[in-house]
């Protein structure tokens, strides 16, 4: 079980937010201020539409102790997902974006899977149900496109290497996992 909460804290709100704040540093310093914004401006609104619609979700369906695997719960969206979605998401586009190199490759490989230990965590934990877990996956789509639909429109956007993107993000990830320190836990919030 101790390896379930390792995995799933990636997704935690003080964790992916200081993964956020590395990809909003590096695309503003690397790419453009535009990409850089939408980013930002993507990253404020999954937080308000998860905390939109766990709200609604509290008022129509039974807490996630009580609910089938297969319905939804008080807790949907996931908001572990709906934030990795994002930001390992935008994580592995520009590593995709910047080139063919190895570091690029481990890059989007390691994205899509924190991504997808997120997922199966937040079930295995019994933290949300299947169908709370898939709305978190239809947000964190949702509000990806933006960025990247935003990356695609500069035909001249540069190419940097991801080696400083991946490097702060890890280095954040692990001192916060050190850190013990959990949004869920200590702040009672998502």
């Amino acid at each position: 079980m101790r390896w379930l909460h390792f995995v799933t804290d990636f997704g935690d709100m003080l964790c992916v937010t200081a993964a956020a704040l590395v990809v909003l540093a590096w695309s503003w310093t690397f790419l453009n201020r535009l990409t850089a914004s939408a980013f930002g401006l993507a990253y404020v609104v999954a937080v308000a539409s998860t905390a939109a619609g766990k709200m609604l979700a509290q008022q129509f369906f039974p807490p996630v102790q009580e609910a089938s695997v297969w319905t939804l719960s008080d807790g949907a969206p996931s908001g572990h997902v709906t934030l990795s979605i994002l930001v390992y998401g935008v994580t592995a586009w520009f590593c995709l974006r910047s080139g063919r190199s190895w570091l690029a490759i481990l890059g989007v490989f390691a994205s899509v899977g924190i991504v997808a230990g997120i997922i199966v965590t937040r079930v295995g934990l019994h933290a949300h149900t299947i169908p709370d877990v898939t709305a978190g996956v239809g947000l964190g789509a949702l509000v990806l496109s933006f960025p990247v639909w935003i990356s695609q429109t500069d035909p001249l956007m540069p190419r940097p290497s991801v080696r400083w993107l991946l490097i702060g993000i890890l280095v954040a990830a692990v001192l916060l996992q050190l850190s013990g320190l959990r949004v869920r836990n200590d702040f009672g919030l998502l």
